[in-house]
């Protein structure tokens, strides 16, 4: 009778676990925050033993280099990766979502358009490769990844040479670059039979912000001035202690990020 409980306790536990969904939204720019809310949401789910991560996307782009950072996060993750694009998956959002295992798409939904700016021979072939690979990871067309980010493939009749191909959500279907069609994320969760999930919200916090904030170029280069700057003021003030406490501080927040 012992055996039983413990062996019936072990298997609602697992299917417990294997119902639980990490969900996450990443809006507006692709940054470095959105680099650090997906790690800590993978964290989070490792941490619950959850199977499932559920990510809504709806994003014009953003940096190349928090995108690929996304990308390798999720697409080398133990995780049931879904990826809902709200209203539009373009440019650095479009890599993110292809790394999924599963898109799912909302109606007059988007996903394409990624040749990068500023466009140049060597940031085309570096970006077409990273799409093509993430497209044939997850037994993609890694064509229709190519054409996303190169405008002089073109592809089929969604795009004729000289045009960057963006998808429709109709069109995406149809390429096998969406699963399905749905109206909201309970829609999409119930096509992967996790109807009955337990939904885990994670969200920006302070952390992550701070460091979307401090891989900001702009800041970047500005704590870069600081640097230089004190470090010339504590030469000139023959070393009165202020300046290089500045620069320190300076240093760490531009490490920190």
């Amino acid at each position: 009778l012992m055996g039983f409980f413990l062996l019936f306790s072990f298997s609602q536990t697992s299917f417990a676990n294997e119902n639980k969904v990490v969900f996450i939204e990443i809006k507006g720019d692709i940054d470095f925050s959105k680099t650090a809310l997906v790690k800590k949401a993978i964290g989070k789910a490792n941490e619950i033993n959850a199977k499932v991560l559920f990510v809504e996307i709806d994003t014009f782009g953003g940096y190349v280099d928090a995108a690929v950072k996304i990308r390798d996060m999720i697409s080398e993750s133990n995780l049931d990766t879904i990826c809902y694009v709200k209203n539009r998956a373009w440019s650095a959002g479009a890599l993110i979502a292809i790394s999924h295992k599963h898109i799912a798409i909302a109606p007059g939904g988007s996903i394409g358009a990624a040749e990068p700016i500023p466009t140049s021979e060597k940031t085309v072939a570096a970006l077409k490769a990273e799409f093509a690979a993430t497209a044939n990871k997850l037994g993609r067309d890694p064509k229709v990844a190519e054409a996303m980010v190169d405008k002089s493939l073109g592809y089929k009749q969604y795009a004729k040479e000289g045009q960057i191909l963006a998808l429709t959500d109709y069109q995406a279907i149809e390429v096998g670059y969406a699963d399905l069609v749905a109206t909201d994320a309970n829609q999409v969760l119930n096509h992967f039979g996790y109807q009955n999930a337990e939904i885990i919200t994670c969200e920006e916090g302070a952390l992550e912000n701070l460091s979307g904030i401090l891989s900001n170029p702009t800041v970047k280069g500005a704590l870069i001035t600081i640097i230089f700057l004190a470090i010339m003021a504590e030469i000139k003030t023959a070393g009165s202690g202020i300046a290089i406490i500045i620069a320190f501080i300076a240093a760490a927040l531009f490490f920190s990020s």
